[in-house]
């Protein structure tokens, strides 16, 4: 299911909402992070305010994919530094 995010406070009912559904309180996440509870607490309140390094460990721990796409909705090409192309 796709979630297309505007604005930070989407992405904080959707970190709950992920949380909620895979069964984790927020201390269980915090744990497995090596943080504490309160920390995960902020994570969740405020994205906005997290580092993105940190952040993608929240998702990834949620196995939540995040897939960047254009205004038309489509994936765009990637090219890394050598040159060769990625998706």
């Amino acid at each position: 299911m796709s979630y297309p995010l505007q604005t930070p406070e989407q992405l904080a009912i959707l970190l709950k909402s992920f949380r909620k559904k895979r069964g984790y309180t927020q201390k269980a996440i915090a744990e497995k992070l090596g943080i504490s509870q309160q920390t995960y607490q902020q994570i969740e309140a405020k994205p906005q305010n997290v580092t993105l390094e940190r952040l993608f460990k929240v998702l990834r721990l949620l196995d939540v994919r995040v897939d960047l796409l254009d205004e038309m909705g489509s994936a765009s090409k990637l090219v890394s530094d050598q040159g060769s192309e990625q998706w």
